[in-house]
């Protein structure tokens, strides 16, 4: 189902994107981060319109100048996307003209229903979806949700595996996650649940979220009881479908646990219009071998970019081909990037 953003929203995303891939000077930097902060359903939207454009076959614009061609596997997941800034003007201005028709649909309910489901089990690591409202979520490999948007509620069903949701404030729709036995409902805040196995697990980072039980899967009196009024930022929380339901405490845990705990949403470098020196940054983290950009004019190239750290070789493979670099290594084994 296309997403419920309304025609004015579109259409500044649409500017935005064109700006980003043109570089941003430091007034249109401020202006562009005023505007994001302004409604919840921009960057959602700025989201959306980068990637749709970026999910667009990329293959067509190469130019390769060496005899080896680049790892078809470099990109991974179904919106397969990088973008270099310095594609033709004419070909993205076209795309955001087909965009803008494909983000947008009139309508007189402005609170139309977003009905959706989520299948994460083609690559590893975790990928964000944007949501209408600006909520998001981050779903590991082998899960699965469904999504129920109305215009009075903002329900989830994580029929499987586990998910990072990022909840954008919205005291008039609260925010609810069910599993097989528990509901989590949330006002603006960051947690995880885990549904594997015989247990319900729930993280909270940010914020906090109430715990009651899964109404469809009590019976009797008990038919929906709280569980937990408050879970608060840094306590977790444990059901065990296996047997009845009873009082569960919270329990505080570290941000190591938590890193640890969420690390797979990290198994992969998802970046938006972001500059080349973030995007080494995030390979140097994960790899032995590192990178270095000896030219300050690369520092700010933006691209978006989808990548297994893993491909770390293709990637530059890639940018050398494209963006008329020089990658080469020292003595030591250190990867320089400079201007041919």
């Amino acid at each position: 189902m296309k997403n419920s953003f309304d025609k004015k929203t579109v259409d500044e995303a649409s500017r935005w994107v064109l700006a980003h891939e043109n570089g941003l000077e430091a007034e249109q930097k401020k202006a562009f981060d005023e505007w994001i902060a302004k409604d919840p359903t921009h960057e959602a939207c700025f989201i959306e319109c980068q990637s749709s454009w970026t999910g667009l076959d990329f293959m067509q614009f190469w130019t390769p100048q060496a005899s080896e061609d680049p790892d078809p596997n470099l990109f991974i997941g179904n919106e397969r996307r990088i973008f270099w800034r310095w594609l033709p003007y004419t070909a993205l201005a076209a795309c955001l003209a087909l965009l803008f028709g494909y983000l947008y649909t009139p309508s007189s309910d402005s609170t139309s229903s977003y009905d959706v489901e989520y299948h994460n089990s083609d690559f590893a690591g975790g990928k964000r979806h944007f949501l209408p409202d600006g909520s998001s979520f981050y779903l590991k490999d082998n899960s699965r949700i469904e999504v129920d948007f109305g215009s009075d509620s903002r329900n989830l069903f994580l029929a499987q595996g586990e998910a990072i949701f990022e909840v954008a404030h919205d005291k008039a729709r609260p925010f609810k996650v069910t599993t097989t036995k528990a509901q989590v409902i949330a006002l603006g805040t960051i947690f995880s649940v885990n549904t594997d196995s015989e247990l319900c697990e729930v993280y909270v980072a940010e914020g906090r979220v109430r715990l009651d039980s899964n109404t469809s899967q009590e019976s009797g009196e008990n038919k929906k009881r709280n569980l937990i009024p408050e879970l608060k930022a840094g306590h977790k929380a444990t059901v065990d479908v296996s047997s009845p339901i009873s009082a569960i405490e919270p329990i505080p845990f570290t941000d190591a646990e938590y890193s640890q705990k969420t690390t797979w949403k990290d198994e992969i470098i998802d970046l938006v219009s972001a500059p080349l020196s973030e995007i080494i940054r995030q390979f140097n983290l994960r790899n032995d071998q590192k990178i270095r950009i000896s030219d300050n004019s690369l520092q700010d190239m933006r691209m978006s970019v989808t990548v297994s750290p893993e491909n770390q070789q293709e990637f530059l493979n890639l940018l050398e081909l494209t963006a008329n670099v020089s990658i080469e290594s020292d003595i030591n084994g250190l990867i320089i990037i400079s201007r041919k």
